[in-house]
């Protein structure tokens, strides 16, 4: 079934819930991987949900300070102000690439 989605053939259902596991990613309140007692522990519904990402969206051209991009994840800081830099307490510094998610 997944081989069969994309943008236009995925319901709702499925693209809501693929967006509410890249805002918990995008947060930082989840992580695809993570060290649990010592061992790497893969979260794969997360993962899944990310490999499904780039089967529901299709590349756009997407403009960068320093390059233009052809990709399916948007930049997560593109549309960032001061303020919101300053509230999270993040660098970006070029030639940096931070995608939606990360």
């Amino acid at each position: 079934q997944r081989n069969e989605l994309n943008a236009a053939t995925a319901d709702a259902s499925i693209h809501d819930a693929v967006a509410q596991a890249m805002a918990l990613l995008n947060s930082g309140k989840a992580r695809v991987a993570e060290k649990i007692a010592g061992e790497w522990v893969v979260h794969q519904w997360l993962k899944k949900a990310v490999l499904l990402y780039f089967r529901l969206h299709d590349n756009q051209v997407m403009d960068g300070a320093e390059s233009r991009f052809f990709d399916k994840v948007p930049l997560k800081y593109a549309d960032y102000s001061a303020e919101q830099f300053a509230a999270e307490g993040v660098r970006v510094v070029p030639p940096a690439t931070v995608r939606t998610g990360s």
